[in-house]
């Protein structure tokens, strides 16, 4: 019985610790992967509004020549542009690794995975800028946290409403 009460001890103190992460609702990736302009020589991530999602939207699609433009029309809400910087070849690009958002301590939890090409692989050597758009789900959280597949952090961003 005394061991019972200690397990169950241990599992509740461990998981105080940790915190409780609630999922709010799903990612939706509005363009990837891409290559957005205006480029950003370096990584990082910021809220956008709607108006420049769209425009990232319509502005890339034509990535094959002749190539019809996208009119899908986006609503309003919280997008974020994700930007890897300024790569040295093509194959660069970012994948989300789990659509579901969990909130914790405030912060909406984001994973995705920064692939890069492998080094035996054979790309075109041209200067690229990959980001991708997301737009976040409604819900109660102050900032947003991008990690990695390791689960470590890459960028926060600050929600300013």
């Amino acid at each position: 019985m005394k061991m019972q009460f200690s397990l169950l001890g241990s599992f509740l103190f461990s998981l105080s610790l940790s915190g409780c992460a609630t999922t709010i609702g799903s990612v939706e990736v509005v363009k990837a992967p891409a290559l957005c302009q205006p480029p950003s020589q370096l990584a990082g991530a910021r809220l956008i509004p709607a108006a420049e999602a769209q425009s990232l939207l319509a502005a890339g699609d034509n990535n094959t020549l002749g190539g019809p433009k996208n009119t899908t029309v986006l609503s309003a809400g919280r997008y974020l542009r994700v930007d890897m910087g300024m790569k040295p070849t093509s194959g660069y690009r970012l994948v989300p690794l789990d659509r579901e958002v969990k909130v914790s301590d405030g912060a909406a939890q984001i994973k995705l995975d920064w692939i890069k090409p492998a080094a035996d692989s054979v790309t075109a050597q041209v200067i690229t800028h990959p980001c991708l758009v997301l737009k976040l789900p409604e819900g109660d959280y102050q900032r947003v946290e991008l990690l990695d597949a390791t689960g470590d952090l890459r960028h926060s961003v600050s929600i300013l409403d």
